[in-house]
């Protein structure tokens, strides 16, 4: 049995003794996101947010579950609604910035990460919301200048979206 298939039994077994608790609803929502089983971690976080509707990590994961779905609409929802709740948490702009790069809308991404990116110049999530923008907007100078900058912190360096309250970080119990 994998890793993630492992966790997910897990947190059957915690959930069956606590059925409304949010962590073991949300590392049930990422271990099946994992899975690739989008839709049935999103039943998972639902739950979660049925008990604390303004939990910043299960709101940032129910939008990465609708990206993966390809819904960046309402995936963009889910991270507006987490930023109302903490404005600036970086993981969650980034993931808002990436998602807006997937629909076209470019320059609110760049515009977005560019807020936070002078007080934080070597965030690399920001980084790469603007590196992806001026890529698929076809501006391939500025997206090398970034991706320099990128490969300059870290060579290994993938751009994607990021997990919050990921099972390796947290309790099984």
């Amino acid at each position: 049995m994998g890793q993630y298939e492992n966790a997910s039994t897990h947190f059957d077994k915690v959930l069956a003794i606590n059925v409304v608790y949010p962590l073991a609803l949300n590392n049930k929502g990422l271990a099946l996101s994992n899975l690739n089983q989008n839709e049935e971690a999103i039943k998972y976080y639902d739950k979660a947010l049925a008990i604390d509707e303004n939990n910043t990590k299960v709101l940032n994961n129910k939008g990465l579950a609708l990206y993966e779905l390809g819904d960046f609409e309402e995936a963009n929802k889910y991270y507006d609604q987490a930023l109302d709740a903490d404005p600036h948490n970086l993981p969650i702009i980034s993931n808002k910035g990436l998602t807006l790069v997937e629909i076209g809308e470019y320059s609110q991404a760049i515009d977005l990460a560019e807020q936070y990116l002078e007080a934080n110049p070597d965030n690399k999530g920001l980084l790469c919301v603007v590196k992806n923008a001026y890529e698929e907007s076809n501006n391939i100078s500025v997206a090398e200048y970034y991706t320099e900058i990128l490969l300059e912190i870290d060579p290994s360096y993938k751009c994607e979206l990021i997990q919050l309250l990921s099972i390796e970080e947290e309790a099984l119990i």
